[in-house]
């Protein structure tokens, strides 16, 4: 087999107009944001069928960075020199495109969904990790290096595969999916326009055109997602506090009123205030302890890094990152075996029976673990989670669990089932994005960084039950997580008042225990889920037919779930791929896993190569 070729075409920067970029107003983040400044870029891409034209991706890029100009902004120093914001200066996002004498077949087999891909199979197809923005915030200000990068790949004999990454400093997957929805309603407006320019004259230009690409797609209706529907604070699951009247002023002023009309349901947007007011929130009685976020001196960095270099080097062997697809069936086994084991709990404690029927609409809401989407209008659902009980113990007594749950608290269970981990309790982090779990709650299409982990503190998952770590799960997830999250954004607001926000770090990132820092092979795990619209993936008459995230450095103990693209589901599991993306409804999950190079030979030997089929070993008899 001949060696595969990569040829850059074009680099070069893409601007918005200067209308645009004028009509957007400093400053635009929030205390939430500087914990994210060093996490360097957030980026997924998607390989498709069709290609993609360049000329008009570029066209369609400068109107989304004119929609959005944050985007083609610099970072710059907020005027107390301490924490961080972008300049709407307009000065351009980078645009790469580049060719391939590799065929889409070569590259659709390197990604998923597959049932398994063994040690080292390769998961990224674009050399975006050359470009990609550096760790240290500093640089990125200095240098001012471009915040956004879309990067096309030609692939030989057609189709082609699409990259775009993001400052994650200004945003998380969310957030970025945001922009995608603007570019793509962009390029599907340009390339509408170009196929059949009299039907874009009789409908009344190229507006109308845009409007009607987005509408297609199933993009949220404006009137109920944007700017002027945006809550000025998220202020709790039931029992909200009055929102701040500062903040509620300052929702009302974020909405941009000039050079972006609504051509779309998703505009994106900022409102730092509305984040900022979630520090003043009072934090309930009783509040479980978690860790902190703490200010790390410049002279203490040298032992950071050194540290870092032994966790995952040295100790670890590096990071890896592999991906796999799990299908629904063994989703649903899990799931049924969890639910299993709780009624039998509660059957035995002598509560009585458990509750029918699906989860309700107060049980789902966000991501991470949960079973709906909480109002992003994307694949979640309110019935992804099945109604059961617990015991007397409240750390079980749940109504329901979700597939993510059980599959966050089986990967749990063969983590820590190895030599590496078993000896001593570890902690889990389930993210969630955090904009539908707030009430009132967010927008989807609110930029900025919103996601954040619920704790499983001081559990060893190998010695308990299926149902019981899940449940352990689903209450951190209802209970504790939005205070938790208040009392983050009081510790940001705190710290980012005395010390620059380039210090800010989780002190388990810092902890010299292995079995509660990051960077080791017996750290913390952490649970993320992204709920990919792939609407708004879509560029051209198909969606993708593969997608996968695009790190451009590997961080360990991370385990990343999404749905796979409808069309690929169809395929594999002989569905329709459409169903909530908790995976349990035809189309499975994709399952994209960064562990330490010692973890995972390991976890091969344990599993015989085959961490898909140990997922569900030994459920099947229960569902």
């Amino acid at each position: 087999m001949s060696p595969v070729v990569l040829q850059v075409l074009a680099d070069e920067l893409v601007r918005g107009s200067e209308h645009g970029a004028a009509a957007a107003v400093a400053p635009c983040l929030s205390c939430l944001d500087q914990i994210c400044l060093t996490y360097s870029s957030v980026g997924a891409q998607a390989l498709f069928r069709n290609s993609i034209v360049a000329p008009l991706l570029k066209q369609a890029f400068s109107k989304a960075l004119d929609e959005l100009p944050w985007f083609a902004g610099r970072v710059v120093l907020q005027p107390d020199g301490r924490c961080y914001d972008i300049a709407c200066t307009n000065a351009g996002a980078r645009l790469l495109v580049a060719s391939t004498t590799a065929a889409l077949e070569e590259a659709a087999a390197a990604l998923p969904p597959r049932q398994q891909q063994g040690p080292g199979a390769a998961v990224m197809l674009s050399p975006s990790g050359a470009y990609a923005l550096p760790s240290q915030v500093e640089t990125i200000r200095k240098e001012q290096l471009p915040l956004c990068t879309v990067y096309l790949l030609h692939l030989s004999g057609g189709g082609s595969l699409l990259a775009v990454t993001a400052w994650h400093g200004m945003t998380d997957f969310e957030g970025l999916q945001t922009f995608v929805a603007h570019l793509s309603a962009a390029y599907n407006a340009e390339l509408a326009t170009r196929d059949n320019p009299q039907a874009t004259r009789t409908t009344g230009g190229g507006g109308d055109s845009h409007r009607c690409t987005a509408s297609s797609s199933g993009v949220n209706n404006p009137a109920a997602e944007g700017p002027a529907a945006a809550p000025s604070a998220a202020l709790g699951p039931q029992t909200a506090p009055p929102v701040p009247p500062a903040a509620s002023a300052a929702a009302a002023a974020a909405a941009p009123g000039g050079p972006a009309p609504a051509r779309h349901g998703r505009r994106g947007f900022y409102a730092p205030a509305a984040a900022d007011a979630l520090a003043e929130v009072d934090l309930p009685p009783g509040l479980p302890p978690r860790e902190s976020m703490v200010a790390v001196p410049d002279w203490k960095g040298p032992f950071v890094w050194l540290n870092t270099w032994y966790q995952v080097l040295v100790r670890g062997g590096g990071v890896e990152g592999r991906m796999m697809w799990i299908p629904s069936q063994r989703l649903a086994e899990l799931k049924a075996a969890a639910t299993w084991e709780l009624r039998r709990g509660r059957r035995e404690s002598g509560d009585g029976g458990v509750g029918g029927g699906a989860a309700s609409g107060s049980g789902s809401g966000g991501s991470g673990g949960d079973g709906g989407d909480g109002g992003n209008g994307g694949n979640g659902g309110a019935g992804a989670g099945a109604a059961v009980g617990g015991g007397g113990d409240p750390e079980v007594d749940v109504e329901w669990v979700s597939t993510r749950d059980c599959l966050a608290a089986r990967l749990a269970q063969l983590l820590h089932a190895l030599p590496l981990r078993q000896r001593r309790p570890t902690s889990l982090f389930v993210m969630a994005d955090m904009r539908p779990r707030l009430q009132p709650p967010l927008p989807a299409s609110q930029l900025g960084n919103f996601s954040w982990g619920a704790r499983v503190g001081g559990v060893r998952p190998s010695q308990m039950g299926l149902g019981q770590l899940a449940a352990r799960v689903r209450t951190a997830i209802s209970r504790d997580l939005v205070p938790h999250y208040w009392r983050l954004a009081r510790e940001l607001k705190q710290l980012t008042a005395v010390h620059p926000a380039r210090q800010l770090a989780s002190e388990l990132y810092l902890r010299t225990n292995p079995y509660e820092c990051f960077l080791a092979p017996e750290g913390p795990l952490i649970f993320n889920d992204w709920r990919v619209r792939y609407d708004i993936w879509q560029f051209g008459p198909e969606p993708p037919l593969a997608f996968t995230p695009a790190y451009p450095g590997l961080s360990p103990n991370i385990l990343l779930t999404y749905p796979p693209p409808p069309r690929a589901a169809a395929t594999t599991a002989g569905g329709g791929g459409c169903g909530d993306g908790d995976g349990g409804d035809g189309e499975g999950l994709c399952l994209y896993g960064t562990l330490h190079g010692a973890v995972w030979r390991q976890l091969d030997w344990a599993t015989g190569g085959d961490l898909v089929a140990a997922v569900s070993r030994g459920f099947a008899q229960a569902s």
